[in-house]
């Protein structure tokens, strides 16, 4: 990985990569290589497994939204509807890719950290 310009613009090489990687894996399945945009067209209980060093690149045609006005600059905001599971000392089953959280339990998580938080404030 190197450095671009502005300075947040990071380039990675792949042509120089790991084959160890410096982190260890959680130990289950993972989502094949590939086309995975039928996984990404809904926020529902589909999800993509990725495992340390995987990314998913994602383009699309801009041309349709035209030039920003003179002296501004076009940013664009990735949203993403799903969680991270790593492999803390502290985790849940931190050692294996499942279980996974279904999407349907997230509201409620959210609502009781949230209570939580505020109570003990």
């Amino acid at each position: 990985m190197v450095e671009g310009n502005p300075v947040d613009d990071l380039k990675y090489i792949y042509e120089d990569v790991s084959l160890t990687g410096p982190y260890t894996r959680q130990t289950g399945n993972y989502t094949r290589y590939g086309d995975v945009r039928a996984l990404l067209t809904g926020a529902d209980e589909k999800y993509v497994i990725l495992g340390s060093g995987d990314e998913i690149a994602v383009e699309f045609n801009s041309s349709a939204l035209g030039n920003p006005p003179a002296g501004w600059q076009r940013d664009y905001f990735f949203f993403a509807d799903g969680f991270d599971k790593d492999m803390d000392f502290y985790a849940a089953y931190g050692d294996t890719v499942a279980p996974l959280i279904p999407a349907s339990v997230w509201g409620r998580l959210i609502v009781f950290t949230s209570f939580c938080a505020w109570s003990m404030s």
